[in-house]
């Protein structure tokens, strides 16, 4: 039987052939029957790799119900957002577009700039790390984008220049 790895109501089940996996889901379609307990196929992604690439021809299905395949429906989960192309290289510019939108959402927001300041260094920094951490993004573009978000940092007050040449010295 192959492993199977849970984390409160994510499962997921990695096999290395289909035929265990449609086995797998039948013998959990058993032990659901006999625990009166129920799956919800449509909330359940199905990602097939075969050679290294996304497999769009092979489906499974929960109970004579389909499971949707990720390149039909994309889902996040721990924060990460899974589609079919599998790659990472889309997140640096959705990552730079967060920043400019924060940023243009915190000028327009009418607090004083001491407080923009705040949010910016505790809300909207961490938020822009986050991207950078979970995906792999080059570093080069993150240092491209850099200029253009401490341009926009700096537009505020003299505190925002200096929290935003202690926040490049770290």
């Amino acid at each position: 039987m192959p492993p199977l790895k849970a984390f409160k109501d994510h499962a997921m089940i990695p096999c290395s052939k289909e035929i265990e996996t449609r086995r797998m889901l039948v013998q959990l379609d058993a032990v659901k029957n006999w625990s009166r307990m129920s799956f919800k196929p449509r909330k359940s992604r199905s990602l097939s790799i075969r050679r290294g690439k996304l497999d769009e021809d092979v489906g499974f299905k929960i109970a004579t119900q389909d499971v949707p395949r990720i390149n039909q429906e994309p889902f996040k989960s721990l924060g990460r957002q899974y589609d079919s192309p599998l790659k990472d290289t889309r997140r640096g510019s959705e990552a730079s577009e967060q920043a400019f939108v924060g940023l243009q959402g915190k000028e327009k927001c009418g607090l004083p700039g001491k407080y923009r300041v705040w949010c910016r260094h505790l809300m909207l920094i961490p938020n822009l790390f986050w991207p950078i951490l979970l995906y792999e993004i080059s570093s080069l573009a993150v240092e491209s984008k850099r200029p253009k978000i401490h341009k926009k940092m700096v537009s505020g007050s003299s505190r925002a220049n200096r929290c935003c040449n202690i926040l490049q010295s770290q």
